[in-house]
């Protein structure tokens, strides 16, 4: 079982490289697609910054994120010339794999990081949906904006 500080570190710092990935992918797309990498990069940028004051509570530094944007520019060259539809397979893996994990992790924090956990979970399960629907032609930014107005602040 990890600890605390490591899960609510590698989440804040996964979320900043989602975050960059996708404002790195939406500065090459189509208009179309660069406002839906957009929304996906707000819906990083929302998580990232509750997972804040967690990470103060812990007494953790805050990270940077300079290597996360670093890799997200990796990964971007990449992607950049791949098909819409090999985009969206790339990133329905990578967040079910990382739904997986966050799942098991959440299962090991506190009650009172439970909410945060349940906020987590609930964002990656958005990314999935969000992926599927594209995938299947839908063309949907529902399951995102349906998380973007659960998720407004305090």
């Amino acid at each position: 079982m990890r600890d605390v500080a490591a899960i609510l570190l590698d989440w804040y710092t996964g979320e900043l490289g989602g975050e960059a990935q996708f404002w790195q992918l939406a500065a090459g797309a189509e208009p179309a697609e660069a406002r839906k990498w957009l929304s996906l990069a707000e819906v990083e940028a929302r998580v990232a910054a509750r997972l804040v004051p967690a990470l103060f509570a812990a007494g953790l530094d805050i990270p940077d994120g300079a290597d996360e944007v670093r890799d997200a520019a990796e990964h971007t060259r990449a992607l950049a010339t791949r098909p819409w539809l090999d985009k969206m397979r790339w990133l329905e893996e990578i967040a079910l794999e990382a739904l997986v994990s966050m799942t098991a992790d959440a299962k090991s924090l506190p009650a009172e990081l439970q909410p945060l956990a349940a906020l987590v979970l609930a964002h990656e399960t958005a990314l999935v949906e969000f992926a599927r629907l594209e995938r299947a032609g839908a063309q949907s930014l529902a399951p995102i904006n349906a998380f973007l107005a659960a998720s407004k602040g305090p």
